[in-house]
């Protein structure tokens, strides 16, 4: 309904369906397992966390003395902060809150911000050789405590010998599934009969698999790998759905009138997420993983993603149904296409050879962090389309529009100027098209390449609104840590392989000189 309060926040409930993502987790542990990390390192947490805070706020408190009456070194216009023209740190500096974001990107070590006065460079210099490293260390020890909670995680799914007591960082939930594992003890009887009873196991072993007993290994029907599969892809398709619909050029192509291909490609998504969640519940009480009850089930991780995953779309249906109003050429192509002649290397070195042993020897870790970095990038990613979208510091206007806003002398109208609007969008309607122009976050793929470039440490963009500064700081406390997780441990592996290869190597040769002497 056009000009509802829907209509108006049409893109905001869009996004929402990015926590679908978050139903990967059912398949691969990732997200679920955080506050077991922090629980197992909770001790150094406290300690490195306590002098991290400090050193922060301490070098937060030295910029802000040194940098808000900065009115020399230049810095470009920073409409969302007041000044649009002539531009001065003082600017960025205005008080010690704007100074605790600054800093906070400035001890993950990278400098985006170099025009500072001389007693705020020799700030940052005692920041890069004091302060950095304190910092890293509750991100590291995160790190550290995720890819070990994985390690012990998959030990105990693959029935392999895990530490007694159990998994690292159990919480109530780990402890008694651990009882109910050990006791031995099924899952209780339907109270509505057997033949519910029954139904109750079918839909249990299709969705989660049978447990072997003896080896404590999950096995799937074909059934229930194929249903699997569907839904992991059905989950993807999602996400690329919702980031194909941010570009205005395909939104165009496809329709923006009810029931474009989008549109029904949502409400088929609709019915298989909330058939299977349906269905979750329904078998609940013969899950182990949900100790029996459709209530922990509905209440823990898996089940509040699961339902998160549809109730937005049904409560745009309700607000609808209660009527709120408010108001390249082909040569070039080929050529390209020369660039895979560096894996004729392949014949001289190690290298993609051993590739398939690297991924083996860290595919748990791999699988847990990957859909970690993963869900860590689509989803900062979003919050940064959805927060500087509409920051007038990353919008450029023809030369013909105003700065601000003015009353004209004749009319008494009040004519906008090019920051004055809340979206880009707004700007054009009102002049006409392509006379305002977004330059950053314009659409979902440009804010996942920015975040993408965030996460690997660099920060090109940092006059955030506020939205925008939150997430980037969650990015610089702990997104950077996780989000290298995986990179680190195919490091680790790669090296680990191409070690033991050299060692086999050299078994060859001395087998190889002690025959020749023989």
């Amino acid at each position: 309904m056009p000009g509802s309060w829907v209509d108006q926040h049409d893109e905001y409930l869009r996004m929402l369906r990015l926590l679908r993502l978050l139903k990967l987790d059912k398949y691969v542990p990732s997200i679920s397992l955080i506050d077991d990390v922090f629980r197992l390192k909770k001790d150094m947490l406290v300690v490195t966390g306590y002098a991290a805070v400090t050193l922060w706020i301490l070098f937060s408190a030295l910029l802000y003395v040194f940098e808000y009456r900065d009115s020399t070194n230049d810095i470009d216009p920073v409409p969302v902060y007041g000044c649009d023209d002539d531009c001065t740190m003082m600017d960025r500096f205005g008080t010690y809150l704007d100074s605790l974001v600054y800093t906070c990107i400035h001890l993950t070590g990278d400098y985006p911000i170099i025009t500072y006065s001389g007693w705020a460079r020799v700030t940052c210099f005692f920041m890069v050789i004091s302060a950095v490293g304190v910092v890293s260390i509750p991100s590291g020890l995160v790190a550290n405590g995720f890819a070990q909670i994985v390690q012990t995680t998959s030990k105990h799914k693959k029935g392999e010998q895990i530490p007694t007591g159990g998994n690292a960082g159990d919480d109530w939930y780990e402890i008694r599934l651990r009882e109910l594992e050990e006791s031995g003890e099924g899952a209780p009887p339907s109270r509505f009969g057997r033949t519910v009873d029954g139904w109750q196991a079918e839909v249990n072993e299709f969705l989660n698999g049978e447990v072997d007993p003896r080896t404590g290994r999950e096995t799937h029907s074909v059934r229930s790998i194929c249903f699997r599969v569907f839904m992991m892809t059905l989950i993807v398709l999602n996400v690329v759905a919702v980031l194909l619909e941010t570009v205005p050029d395909i939104d165009r192509a496809v329709g923006n009138d009810a029931g474009n291909l989008f549109d029904v490609f949502e409400d088929i998504s609709i019915v298989f997420f909330s058939l299977e969640y349906a269905l979750r519940l329904f078998s609940a009480r013969k899950s182990l993983e949900a100790l029996y009850s459709p209530y922990v089930y509905a209440t823990t991780f898996y089940g509040i993603v699961d339902f998160l995953s549809t109730a937005p779309w049904y409560f745009e249906r309700l607000c609808i149904a209660f009527g709120m109003t408010e108001s390249a050429d082909t040569s070039t192509v080929f050529r390209m296409f020369r660039i895979f002649r560096l894996l004729q290397l392949e014949d001289f070195l190690v290298g993609f050879r051993k590739l398939d042993n690297v991924f083996r020897a860290s595919k748990d870790v791999l699988k847990a962090t990957g859909l970690m970095a993963v869900i860590i990038w689509v989803g900062c990613g979003a919050l940064f389309f959805i927060f500087e979208q509409g920051n007038p510091n990353w919008r450029e206007c023809d030369d013909a529009i105003p700065s601000r806003g003015y009353e004209d002398d004749v009319s008494g109208e009040f004519i906008p100027g090019c920051y004055d609007f809340h979206s880009t969008w707004e700007c054009n309607a009102y002049y006409g098209t392509d006379m305002c122009e977004q330059t950053s976050f314009v659409n979902m793929p440009d804010a996942l390449f920015y975040t993408a470039v965030f996460l690997g440490g660099e920060w090109g963009l940092v006059d955030f609104t506020w939205g925008g500064r939150f997430v980037c700081m969650f990015l610089c406390v702990i997104g950077i840590a996780l989000y290298a997780i995986p990179v680190g441990s195919l490091f680790d592996s790669f090296g680990a392989v191409i070690g033991l290869a050299e060692d086999e190597d050299e078994e060859e040769e001395k087998e190889e000189d002690g025959g020749k002497e023989e």
